[in-house]
């Protein structure tokens, strides 16, 4: 039997560059999130956003990443794997759309979303004392992927049950309080507060945060201390506004994670919440590391509910199961029965 014969560099390299390009022109998208998720700081980001936008829109409005997609939702769905709609960035909504109209590609609405407000079930229970809202406790759910994946529906429906209540959500995956120039949570809050008073706010954000940022033409990089006033100042003003429109706001830290170096960028982050919120009477924060962590306050996927071990964290080491949502929502709820005596 003949032997095949060996594979030249000639005949390796063209594998490589066939691989590559259906790489790039069937997973552009994989390719155009992985360069947006670079810290700002690396030199390395925008040379690949350059490169990967315009084969993303393109590829996308060519319709070339449809199969891709169907596979790869195909194959979650097939391995049960739940990554969450909080996990992923919308490349749609990174996309510089200026630059290509002559694709007829649509830009995407700049005004502000509209919250999603959930309708109060009349109770037999005690009411707020707030007589402004006749004795209907307004409370007032917002964040990132963090509030949205695993914990708001979860928190919704458990202030649901205690009647005479309702509750106004909003929550926006991939966003904070860093980067104004992708969303501008500032304006969003005071769209959400404005001729209204809530009495009780709940905010979960924080995962997104802790990167460089451009601030009045200058780079500001995560890590120096002019990055560490700036988000402070940036953390105080979010507090004021909502300690002016809520009777309560509760402000609930990041939670272990998976990742230490990460873990330490939100154990940053957070004691920053913790110290700004301090600041304000009617304002508490809330830390997930005793509801969330080990014996020790590190990361685990699992915590006793009910004297069993539940997985309470995603498979990305980040956001929550159910589990995980339900632990905080009991957090939650025993601040807020001791504030409005529920």
């Amino acid at each position: 039997m003949k032997e095949p014969a060996p594979y030249t560099l000639k005949t390796v390299m063209k594998m490589v560059v066939v691989v590559f390009t259906f790489t790039l022109i069937f997973d552009s998208v994989g390719l155009f999130k992985w360069a947006y998720r670079l810290p700002v700081e690396s030199p390395l980001r925008s040379m690949f956003v350059e490169i990967f936008e315009p084969v993303y829109v393109v590829t996308n409005q060519a319709g070339l990443l449809s199969p891709v997609t169907f596979i790869r939702e195909g194959y979650k769905k097939f391995a049960e794997i739940d990554e969450g709609a909080g996990f992923d960035l919308d490349p749609a909504s990174l996309v510089r759309h200026d630059r290509y109209s002559w694709l007829g590609v649509e830009k995407e609405s700049t005004e502000l979303l509209e919250a999603k407000v959930v309708p109060f079930e009349t109770s037999t229970g005690a009411g707020s004392t707030d007589s402004q809202n006749n004795g209907v406790l307004q409370i007032l759910l917002i964040g990132d992927s963090m509030m949205k994946v695993g914990f708001e529906d979860i928190l919704k429906k458990a202030l649901n049950s205690l009647g005479n209540v309702e509750i106004t959500t909003f929550s926006k995956n991939s966003t904070g309080l860093t980067r104004q120039d992708y969303f501008d949570w500032f304006k969003q809050l005071e769209k959400l507060t404005t001729g209204k008073k809530y009495n009780l706010i709940v905010l979960m954000i924080g995962t997104n945060d802790a990167q460089g940022v451009n601030h009045n033409g200058k780079d500001i990089y995560y890590g120096t201390k002019e990055w560490s006033d700036l988000y402070r100042t940036k953390v105080n003003k979010f507090a004021q506004t909502m300690a002016g429109a809520s009777e309560k706001f509760y402000w609930m830290g990041m939670p272990p994670m998976r990742d230490p170096k990460f873990d330490a960028k939100m154990k940053a982050v957070s004691k920053i919440y913790e110290e700004e919120t301090s600041k304000f009477n009617n304002g508490k924060f809330i830390s997930t590391i005793p509801v969330l962590g080990d014996a020790r306050g590190g990361y685990t996927a699992y915590n006793n509910i009910g004297g069993k071990q539940v997985l309470t964290r995603g498979n990305d080491g980040i956001h929550f199961t159910n589990g995980g949502g339900q632990l905080l929502t009991n957090a939650v709820l025993d601040k807020f029965k001791s504030d409005f005596k529920r």
